[in-house]
């Protein structure tokens, strides 16, 4: 799992910017292999008496030619290649009208047949005596060009029925001439192809081409020359890589099957690798292209910054992810997944840095190490103590805190309060399922609303039920949309799943009540019959009381559910706004950081004001709880010049705003303006080439969310529903 994560971030950090262009291969001559190690592979061109030769730009046919060729490779979804300069002065045709008529065939051991008189400049291969384990040097000649001693495979069969076109291929690679083999002869490694592998469809078949006839031999060279395996490879790897495609899918029958179908040289060319070599080719791209990233690294504009987190697999393996962040050489922003090592034993600070510091040497940039982006764990401030002290740097002042993680934490003060992480524990021990949900239920309406979705998520019958009253619903609306829903279920994880599971039950709770209400109503029916209307007491030996029936939603209890939604709607807004990508000069921007724990603060401030009257204390504490968490970290953002430098240097914004802000706090404004003025001093010195970056015209900043008064902003709550009943 490390690996193809790994993998996949490298592609699509990396790889992709460093792809070779799409396109189809080089054309060569089919008699004519360039030696030039330029190429990546060859390709044929058709050349005897049908007059097909290979232009600059496009295949050349003449009329009675292209009316065959055109229309087959427009149906194979083939494209005609072009040719490279360096290569016109081989394309040569395969038969010399000056030769002679008279075969001056010389026989020596294995080239019994072969008529040299067809092969001017092509002699007996001086290496034919060393050992040769591929299957198709029993259906070849080993030949080489004389002038470059260039190593060739010819075509026994074609060759000694006088095709029109010399089959000869490059015999550096054997991939051509075993498609050649089994496309054009039905022969592969095995031998002569069974019953079942005539049942694959081959280009023959496509085609409907007869390889004896001339014309159609000729054609059926191009498009065995038009597929090329390191293209496939390439882009197979790719494939693989980006959409975490499992090594062992590759194995599969049903996929071969599938490669064979579209293209029979897929399978005969041994194109389709198996789970271990598919795992050596992305290792050997991944290498390939290091040398590309660490010379982009070198050319920065920027410092190096860097982001890293370290967690464990569902197979309990640890793996540490680090990205860096920077300005290439043309000012460009640019982002790359750089290791993704395992970490042996604890994920303590010393652990952890020295994986960070594996990574940062072997790219060789410890010179121009920036800023680092991290979470909150105690463990990342003593990674950073330890690298501070081998690269040279102050821990606080580089030392960023991922906004994202810190507003995770504010959430979950909010809905669970100081002892947020003990709760988790206590719900993931191993217990019954009653008393788990009586844990939850101390929570107030967010535990009981929780109780309810798992109590429905458990039962294929409760869903059931639970898209059968939505649609009673729909209908009693009168509403064009009949789409009805499932319950989302919450995590311990992430506070937002929380918040999704409020908002879909909240948009639910008209048939969510209705289907706790049916089981109350059953549950009162049962003591009815055990105890004769409450004549006598309930007998000894009777069922248990469901646990859901405690768990009803009250009128009140909805509408806290509403009120957490408002309350939690900022911070939604915030984490999207800064989870992204810096584009413009915004989100995701550092400068972005203390306008929105601002905002966030104030809203805080504001929606504990407006609960403090409530007569259940959840949201007040809630938004309390919330509060200290969020300035407890804002704080600590005093600790990094970063934050307020990159806030002070933004055109739109200055020292007028922070001035603004912090008017109540002399003192914050003062030692800020020394932290800044220390930071400026620092990059003063550096020398500045002025045309690096071409300005940029003023834009005029646009008004987001955060410009919004935080009780401007409505919880996306789904207004449609029936009255919630009691």
């Amino acid at each position: 799992m490390g690996l193809k994560m790994f993998a996949r971030g490298a592609w699509r950090a990396n790889f992709q910017l460093f792809m070779p262009p799409e396109g189809p291969a080089l054309p060569i001559s089919t008699l004519d292999y360039a030696a030039s190690t330029r190429l990546s592979r060859a390709s044929t061109c058709l050349a005897h008496k049908h007059r097909v030769y290979v232009g600059h730009d496009k295949m050349s046919l003449t009329p009675d030619t292209r009316q065959t060729v055109v229309p087959v490779m427009e149906v194979l979804g083939l494209q005609s290649a072009t040719m490279d300069d360096r290569l016109e002065s081989d394309v040569t045709s395969p038969m010399s009208e000056a030769a002679d008529d008279v075969s001056s065939t010389v026989d020596h051991a294995g080239y019994e047949g072969i008529d040299w008189n067809r092969l001017p400049g092509y002699s007996i291969s001086k290496r034919r005596k060393r050992p040769r384990t591929s299957w198709i040097w029993e259906h070849g000649y080993d030949i080489e060009k004389d002038e470059s001693g260039h190593r060739f495979w010819l075509c026994k069969t074609c060759h000694k029925k006088r095709t029109a076109v010399t089959h000869i291929y490059d015999a550096a690679s054997t991939s051509q001439a075993g498609a050649h083999m089994a496309i054009a002869h039905r022969i592969n490694k095995d031998g002569p192809m069974t019953s079942q592998g005539k049942k694959q469809r081959t280009l023959l078949d496509m085609a409907q081409l007869d390889s004896h006839q001339p014309r159609e031999q000729a054609l059926l060279n191009a498009f065995v020359a038009s597929f090329n395996p390191a293209r496939f490879q390439q882009l197979l790897v790719r494939w693989v890589a980006c959409d975490n495609i499992p090594f062992h899918k590759l194995e599969s029958p049903y996929f071969r099957d599938l490669m064979a179908y579209a293209n029979s040289a897929v399978i005969e060319s041994g194109c389709i690798p198996t789970h271990s070599t598919v795992r050596e080719w992305i290792v050997r791209s991944f290498e390939r292209q290091k040398g590309v990233v660490t010379e982009l690294l070198s050319r920065s504009l920027s410092r190096i910054n860097i982001s890293f987190d370290a967690w464990s697999s569902r197979k309990f393996t640890s793996l540490l992810g680090l990205t860096v962040h920077f300005l290439d050489d043309e000012g460009k922003f640019r982002t790359f997944l750089l290791g993704l090592p395992r970490i042996e034993g604890r994920h303590s600070g010393e652990n952890l840095a020295d994986r960070v510091s594996d990574i940062i040497h072997e790219y060789g940039f410890e010179n121009r190490v920036g800023y680092f982006v991290t979470d909150n764990a105690e463990s990342n401030d003593t990674c950073l103590e330890y690298l501070g002290s081998e690269l040279g740097f102050s821990k606080q002042q580089r030392r960023l805190r991922c906004c994202g993680h810190i507003i995770n934490l504010v959430a979950r003060s909010i809905l669970f309060g100081t002892d947020a992480d003990a709760f988790e524990e206590d719900c993931q021990a191993e217990k019954e399922i009653q008393d788990d949900m009586k844990l939850w239920r101390c929570k107030g309406p967010i535990g009981k609303l929780h109780n309810i979705v798992h109590w429905v998520q458990r039962s294929g019958q409760r869903i059931e039920k639970l898209h059968k009253l939505q649609s009673i619903e729909n209908v009693a609306l009168n509403l064009d949309d009949q789409t009805t829903y499932d319950v989302v279920l919450d995590n311990a994880t992430r506070w937002n799943s929380s918040e999704a599971m409020m908002e879909r039950g909240y948009q639910l709770r008209n048939a969510l009540d209705s289907l706790v209400q049916a089981e109350v109503t059953d549950w009162m029916e049962y003591v009815a019959r055990r105890t004769q209307n409450g004549a006598k007491p309930m007998p000894k030996r009777s069922r248990k009381k469901p646990a859901i029936i405690d768990d009803r939603m009250s009128v009140e209890d909805w509408s806290v559910i509403a009120e957490y939604l408002a309350i939690l709607k900022p911070l939604k807004i915030a984490t999207k706004r800064l989870e992204g990508r810096p584009k413009e000069g915004k989100f995701g921007a550092i400068w972005e950081v203390l306008l929105t724990m601002e905002w966030l603060l104030k809203h805080l401030e504001d929606s504990k004001v407006r609960h403090e009257r409530d007569e259940e204390p959840y949201l007040r504490i809630g938004c309390n709880l919330g509060w200290m968490k969020l300035d407890q970290y804002y704080s600590l953002t005093e600790d990094s010049p970063a934050y307020l430098a990159a806030l002070v240097l933004h055109p739109a914004f200055r020292w007028s705003t922070i001035e603004s802000q912090w008017a109540d706090h002399p003192d914050w404004l003062d030692s800020g303006k020394a932290a800044v003025q220390e930071l400026w001093e620092e990059y003063r010195a550096l020398a500045v080439e002025q045309d690096t970056i071409p300005e940029q015209p003023t834009v005029p900043r646009k008004t987001t969310d955060l410009d919004l008064p935080p009780g401007e902003i409505n919880p996306s709550i789904h207004s449609r529903c029936i009255p919630a009943k009691n």
